[in-house]
């Protein structure tokens, strides 16, 4: 089989191919700011199902689909670890592996059983992909698109269609999990309460991976501001400037960061320019104003029910 091109050219395309290690990976591995041990533990697990392939450990035996579930709140790094694992884990083993991304929103079809259809097409390949024996990396990006909570389904729409969709995606995780070993899937869900419970049973592994903490979230911010010194328009050392405890200013970003994605935090750059008539006049109170912006906007839409929160989502 040849390997398709990385580039997903194709909007229809079911899945796309990358061959690890990427050295593009690399890069944003050591950009990927998740607080504790989260990145050391996603390739410990990975780590646990390659010594339990190895071994010919028996799947049924320990009720084991070689799954990985990365849940939580928008913005956060999940879908850049599921991303970045794959490749961190072949390159500290030395071994070429594979990465599938599927395309979710290719999926569902408004023909009936249209989408247990692309299911059980996307499934024929990822097998022919895993036949090339290589360790393969199955990253399923949104993964309530494919495993929606059954029992919430709208009966205003067609919920046996949903039903069978579903069931077509837990028959084909079962089936590829037994048929080939060398596979380890990495789902992702800012919606865990969206995902049916037999989709997460599945899961060996359930990794809540949280809003940045203080630590992160100045390696973050420092991280964005040196594309901008690099640019030449950001006059100051972002590492060393951020971390200077001693300055008021930059004391009371850390504190309006609290509660950001690390995704919103990297905004907070490109938001403080446009609080500028010129980029050379860009200072640190024009991240504040950016922070505080973020964080009035935030409240607004919670305050709206436009955003869910943690605990609301929490899986039961």
């Amino acid at each position: 089989m040849n390997i398709p091109p990385p580039a997903r050219t194709d909007p229809t395309a079911l899945c796309s191919v990358r061959r690890l290690p990427d050295p593009a990976d690399t890069n944003e591995w050591d950009r990927l700011f998740i607080p504790g041990d989260i990145k050391a533990r996603c390739l410990r697990f990975v780590d646990t199902l390659a010594l339990l392939a190895r071994q010919r450990v028996s799947g049924f035996g320990l009720a084991q689909h070689r799954t990985l579930l990365l849940y939580g709140e928008p913005g956060c790094g999940k879908t850049s670890l599921a991303r970045c694992v794959p490749h961190q884990w072949a390159m500290l083993h030395n071994v070429p592996a594979l990465r599938v991304q599927t395309n979710t929103h290719a999926l569902p079809s408004g023909e009936r059983g249209g989408t247990q259809k692309n299911v059980q097409s996307l499934f024929m390949q990822l097998r022919e992909i895993a036949g090339l024996g290589e360790p393969t990396f199955v990253v399923i990006d949104e993964v309530e698109t494919l495993g929606t909570d059954r029992a919430s389904a709208n009966p205003n729409t067609n919920p046996l269609d949903t039903a069978f969709a579903v069931n077509s995606f837990l028959e084909a995780i079962d089936d590829l999990a037994a048929a080939c070993p060398n596979v380890v899937f990495l789902l992702t869900t800012n919606l865990p309460r969206m995902v049916d419970r037999a989709v997460l049973d599945r899961a060996d592994f359930h990794v809540h991976v949280p809003l940045p903490d203080a630590a992160c979230r100045s390696q973050i911010l420092a991280d964005a501001l040196a594309e901008l010194e690099a640019a030449g328009i950001w006059p100051y050392d972002g590492g060393e400037k951020f971390s200077a405890a001693a300055d008021e200013t930059w004391r009371a970003i850390g504190h309006a960061t609290e509660g950001l994605s690390a995704r919103l935090i990297r905004h907070l750059p490109l938001v403080a320019l446009t609080l500028v008539s010129q980029p050379a006049e860009l200072r640190p109170a024009h991240l504040l104003a950016a922070a505080r912006e973020h964080r009035s906007a935030q409240a607004q839409l919670t305050a709206q029910k436009g955003v869910y929160t943690y605990d609301f989502q929490q899986p039961v």
